[in-house]
């Protein structure tokens, strides 16, 4: 319990509305891109981890069958390079 509302806590104060205040654009942009880097990083890189983990255990049942349709290519972009691109290639933050 205390793990959940500990991580609610968290994404409460990154993804906070910033105070309408006389700050300088530069600052406000840092914060806006720290709340992107928290949110990519608590929240999209965790289901995008267990997306990688299903879908290797679709593409072993699904490679041999499209070995036979000449669509291994296909099927392995879609099931294994897209899914860990995304995971391991792409910047913190970038949404």
């Amino acid at each position: 319990m205390r793990a959940g509302a500990l991580l609610g806590l968290l994404l409460g104060l990154l993804l906070a509305p910033l105070p309408a205040t006389a700050e300088a654009p530069q600052q406000r942009r840092d914060w806006n891109h720290a709340g992107r880097v928290g949110f990519d990083l608590l929240v999209l890189r965790p289901f995008q981890f267990v997306q990688v983990v299903v879908s290797a255990a679709l593409f072993v049942p699904s490679y041999p069958v499209s070995f036979l349709f000449d669509g291994e290519e296909d099927v392995m972009e879609a099931l294994i390079t897209e899914p860990t691109d995304r995971l391991f290639q792409r910047p913190l933050g970038e949404l």
